[in-house]
């Protein structure tokens, strides 16, 4: 009863999931959690959670200290009144922010994600680095400027993708759906490596490689909620006085 071994490096951080799969002899020999099915709400649940790790993936892969993160409100009487002017500010102002970052000789790369609630419409973002006196003014509102820190791990990406999700029930703007979530074009995608291991079971307290380390607070246990399998994801990170010699070797376990 193999499991396979999932392992996608973003930057100096590594996120490994195991999981079973009926593709490598696990159907009909493994536990399956007694309530699972292909349901709307569990086929969301799952979208959800993989989005946001994609999400977080790149935000690591992509930037750096130095770079931004951003916050964009809305003063109450310049709040968009539809879905479709908050997407269009949104739009001016990327394309502003293309230009400033065309005469500053700087790369433009961007993730964002807009929660559309209709009595605090807001944007969260990160930029690449730039002197953020070239940033364009943002007219509708104040801008939050954060530089991106040094820690290995960030979290922005998920939470950039769950704004305009997971809202609790609070009203949206008028209008049509719109894209909550997205980035330019340009970032990089981190692409993960597979291995199938020849065991039937896993640690739910995972152990790292030589040179690395769990990073705790990433440990995830659940049981898939249409397949019925277990499933776990953590993140590794170099052990700090490695961090120089292992930034480009790729975890072996």
């Amino acid at each position: 009863m193999p499991y396979v071994k999932k392992m996608t490096k973003a930057g100096e951080r590594i996120r490994i999931e195991k999981f079973y799969t009926s593709r490598y002899g696990s159907k009909g020999k493994c536990t399956r959690a007694s309530n699972y099915g292909k349901t709307p709400e569990a086929v969301k649940a799952r979208n959800n959670r993989y989005a946001q790790m994609k999400a977080d993936d790149i935000f690591n892969a992509n930037f750096k200290p130095g770079d931004l993160t951003i916050t964009f409100t809305f003063e109450k009487e310049k709040r968009p009144k539809s879905s479709d002017e908050l997407q269009n500010f949104w739009k001016k102002y990327i394309r502003k922010c293309r230009r400033a970052y065309k005469r500053a000789g700087k790369v433009f790369k961007w993730q964002k994600g807009i929660d559309d609630n209709e009595n605090n419409p807001h944007i969260h973002a990160a930029f690449s680095a730039i002197d953020i006196s070239l940033l364009p003014a943002w007219p509708y509102g104040k801008m939050h400027i954060t530089p991106v820190d040094d820690r290995e791990n960030h979290t922005f990406g998920s939470y950039a993708q769950k704004q305009g999700k997971e809202d609790n029930g609070k009203k949206k703007l008028k209008g049509r759906t719109i894209q909550n979530y997205s980035h330019s074009r340009n970032l990089i995608i981190p692409e993960p490596r597979y291995k199938v291991i020849g065991n039937d079971h896993w640690a739910e307290e995972p152990r790292a490689p030589k040179g690395y380390y769990v990073v705790k607070d990433s440990i995830q246990n659940w049981d898939d909620k249409i397949n019925g399998y277990k499933h776990q994801s953590y993140i590794i990170l170099p052990l700090p006085d490695k961090a120089g010699k292992r930034s480009s070797r790729r975890a072996r376990r």
